[in-house]
């Protein structure tokens, strides 16, 4: 049992240090840049990047990849909404509606909720949390 919390304080040790967390805020910005951009997904930006985490220590280099991708995740939704191209694969579905509704206004961006979102109707000025993976009720 000592052993196993000693290896958890140990974890959470390194992940808090100042470097890794400017690894995982750096890593989460550029990957967002990665996946609004049409045609760069978060595998390419992941291998764009390889080289950068040569330097680093293995733990650092690795929350850099793991912000990257998460970046890269979300930011592929950017595009699609605003200009109905994903910019990655994962953000396909996210188009067919989110574009559409975005032009007529009929949500708005209000705050991260995890995977999913939370959206505003204005008309009703309800607020409903978005279902696991981004998933939006359609049915506000």
């Amino acid at each position: 049992m000592n052993d196993m919390l000693s290896n958890i304080i140990m974890g959470l040790t390194t992940a808090f240090l100042p470097m890794n967390l400017l690894a995982a805020l750096g890593g989460t910005v550029l990957g967002i840049c990665f996946g609004a951009m049409p045609g760069l997904s978060a595998t390419m930006g992941i291998a764009v990047l390889i080289p950068v985490s040569y330097g680093m220590s293995p733990a650092t280099g690795l929350i850099l990849l793991a912000g990257v991708y998460v970046g890269a995740t979300y930011g592929g939704s950017i595009s699609a909404i605003l200009v109905n191209t994903p910019g990655t694969p994962s953000a396909a579905a996210t188009g067919w509606d989110g574009h559409d509704r975005g032009i007529k206004d009929q949500m708005r961006w209000c705050e991260p909720a995890g995977k999913g979102a939370v959206w505003r109707k204005p008309a009703e000025g309800r607020v409903r949390e978005g279902t696991p993976y981004g998933a939006v009720d359609l049915a506000l």
